[in-house]
């Protein structure tokens, strides 16, 4: 098994979980292997992967989320900006990087 990265940085741009994470807030994350119900974590949607209906992605798409649910196909994901919960396929989003603290902008 190979060694996961260190911790690295990612600024929010988004509202959808605000007030956990503001705009400008710099959340910073660790690569896991696995992701743990009740949870923050940015989740990505590999390159060339189809994350909505319709849409090809070049780059990777980051979503900062709290994961409320993890069975062997889905996440469920929990936003706050609006208040939704979306259930997202592990084949589509496969990368989580587990939120381990935040620098306040």
């Amino acid at each position: 098994m190979s060694a996961l990265p260190r911790e690295f940085g990612i600024r929010v741009v988004v509202e959808t979980m605000s007030p956990r994470y503001e705009i400008g807030d710099v959340a910073f994350c660790m690569p896991c292997r696995s992701t743990t119900a009740g949870k923050d974590y940015i989740i990505a949607a590999r390159p060339g992967r189809r994350p909505s209906p319709g849409v090809e992605v070049s780059k990777p798409i980051l979503r900062l989320v709290r994961v409320d649910r993890v069975t062997t196909t889905h996440l469920y994901a929990r936003q706050y900006n609006p208040a939704k919960v979306r259930r997202l396929s592990r084949a589509k989003w496969q990368v989580a990087y587990l939120v381990t603290g935040k620098r306040c902008r």
